[in-house]
């Protein structure tokens, strides 16, 4: 994809030695995990564990919506410059 940016895998506990994604493919990790765990039963066992789990997560799929923020403001950037450059090309002609 023509100016896909990566982020690094936030989805992999511990870091998983430098793996990159795109943005929607780190998104899409992030919320099969999150799925995961909330299907998880909750237990005294388990509680807090989970929670912190769950905070994590929801640090990380923020992290990741500013990525794919930003990367649509870079595209929406992009397409009027060249919605500009047609109309300046069409004027020429």
């Amino acid at each position: 994809m023509v100016g896909a940016r990566v982020v690094p895998d936030l989805a992999a506990a511990g870091g998983s030695g430098g793996s990159t994604k795109t943005p929607a493919q780190a998104m899409s990790d992030l919320m099969a995990e999150m799925a995961k765990l909330v299907d998880t039963p909750v237990t005294t066992e388990n509680q807090e564990k989970r929670n912190v789990k769950l905070a994590k997560l929801h640090t990380q799929i923020i992290e990741v919506q500013k990525e794919i923020d930003a990367e649509n403001a870079r595209m929406a950037d992009l397409q009027m410059r060249i919605h500009q450059e047609t109309e300046r090309l069409k004027d020429e002609a």
